[in-house]
């Protein structure tokens, strides 16, 4: 949310001429930066977006491209000049798990660097809910009791009257409809989903819960903690060997934090450039239900 406001001053506000670059000449050089950086892997040489000198060497060699390939096999001595590469996890989910042929493989052993990302994935969740509770949350507490009788409008707020406000009810049946609609897909196709309907109701709990501290701490630090470990964690324990009820769990929880916080913040930067309300409402539902059939449609 941080982003919004530096992102209007980055384009609309004059500075001062200096005798080092302003932000907007920054901005520019590193846009022509990062687009010539992305041509050579993106367009001009594919290949570079992973370059194996194994699979070079033996291209006719299975075992050297189990070994070396960095799409189909260990990736070793490959590398890479496409930052989506560096940047991202390549693999594929899951879908149906042999239990049998998994204990006789042998155990799942993580890396030293996983168990690292899974620690710091739990201290990162319960330090955003100590800190928004011993921190922020008196005065968060006090300023909303106190909205909800006085009301206070700034000098954006009184400018946005003049156009017409969202109903509460219509988020409240879209709300409802959602849910409704979750826990019909739940009894209707069971065994398919294998998240039962209390599961349903715990993920969505689990994002009403922790969307306010995430959102204090996206909104102060311009970062988003995530808790896709913890959810994980969480549903994996309860329903053991249910990689599809994991999946939901995860969407229902972590993503529904993601598209609220996501939704906010859309909705902030409306309510800068004074785009009445009701135009933003319909614009998020109208995107909303083209993705979701569009990509229900295709898959």
């Amino acid at each position: 949310m941080v982003s919004l406001p530096l992102c209007y001053r980055a384009l609309h506000e004059k500075e001062p001429k200096t005798k080092g670059m302003t932000g907007m000449q920054f901005f520019l050089v590193f846009l022509a930066a990062s687009f010539s950086y992305y041509t050579f892997p993106g367009y001009l040489f594919p290949i570079l977006t992973f370059f194996s000198w194994v699979c070079w060497v033996w291209p006719h060699s299975i075992t050297a491209q189990q070994i070396g390939s960095g799409y189909h096999g260990l990736g070793v001595g490959a590398f890479t000049l496409d930052w989506a590469g560096i940047s991202a996890y390549h693999g594929s989910p899951l879908f149906d798990l042999n239990i049998a042929a998994y204990d006789n493989y042998g155990k799942l052993y993580l890396s030293p660097l996983f168990e690292l990302s899974i620690g710091s994935g739990y201290a990162r969740f319960t330090a955003t809910l100590v800190h928004v509770a011993l921190f922020p949350g008196r005065d968060i507490w006090k300023q909303s009791r106190a909205a909800v009788k006085n009301v206070k409008l700034d000098d954006h707020a009184k400018l946005m009257r003049s156009y017409k406000e969202v109903r509460q009810w219509w988020f409240l049946i879209l709300l409802l409809g959602s849910i409704a609609l979750s826990l019909l897909m739940s009894f209707v196709w069971r065994e398919d989903v294998q998240l039962r309907w209390w599961g349903m109701l715990f993920a969505f709990g689990l994002a009403w819960f922790v969307t306010l501290p995430i959102g204090i701490i996206q909104a102060t630090t311009n970062q988003q903690p995530g808790y896709d470990i913890i959810a994980q964690f969480i549903i994996g324990y309860v329903l053991p060997g249910n990689p599809i009820a994991k999946l939901l769990f995860k969407i229902y929880g972590r993503i529904s934090t993601i598209h609220a916080l996501s939704f906010l913040s859309d909705l902030k930067l409306g309510h800068y450039m004074k785009i009445p309300p009701r135009c933003m409402f319909t614009a998020q539902l109208v995107g909303t239900l083209v993705s979701g059939t569009l990509n229900l449609t295709v898959s």
